[in-house]
């Protein structure tokens, strides 16, 4: 188990190092059309290919889907129009189909288990003193890091959000518990 660990301002303080935790918004490639699907992955080649070596940890965790995860991903699309007054139009009856969707899948989850991939990237920047200009140095160099890799993410169409405050320390202690 990983000991000497701080939490603060939603980084972690760890011998060294300064860490950020961000967690990808959910991808369910197998809902996605086949040609969507390629072209997702020719994104992400390009994205992986642009990361530098020991810049970035890629981890994934397998977890029991739940109906919310499946609703947010479709309001996700609901709200990806531009045309207000067509959002307005269709609302209900989107909602609707949504619902009705997540009630069978609900469903289907008590019965079942269906697995959710969550992928988290974990940035690590080193940490040369203990002094606020250091760690001030260290931080900013982080953020640029994170600010780049963040950018070709969204390229790819991928959402990326930091973990912060409480979620942090869970994700942490799911970490590295034994």
């Amino acid at each position: 188990m990983l000991t000497n660990l701080n939490v603060k301002h939603n980084l972690i303080f760890h011998e060294n190092y300064i860490i950020a935790a961000y967690k990808l918004e959910p991808i369910d490639l197998i809902i996605l059309p086949e040609p969507d699907q390629k072209i997702f992955i020719n994104d992400m080649h390009h994205f992986l290919a642009s990361i530098q070596e020991n810049e970035i940890q890629i981890i994934m965790r397998t977890r029991k889907a739940i109906p919310e995860d499946f609703r947010n991903h479709f309001a996700s699309i609901r709200n990806q129009h531009t045309d207000e007054s067509q959002i307005i139009q269709q609302s209900l009856v989107y909602h609707k189909l949504i619902d009705s969707y997540v009630a069978q899948l609900s469903d289907l989850l008590k019965h079942n288990i269906i697995p959710v991939k969550e992928y988290y990237l974990i940035f690590k920047q080193h940490l040369r003193g203990n002094s606020i200009e250091q760690t001030y140095k260290a931080v900013s160099d982080l953020e640029q890091r994170i600010s780049r890799i963040a950018n070709n993410i969204a390229r790819a169409g991928i959402g990326i959000n930091q973990i912060v405050a409480k979620e942090l320390e869970e994700l942490l202690i799911s970490f590295t518990r034994q």
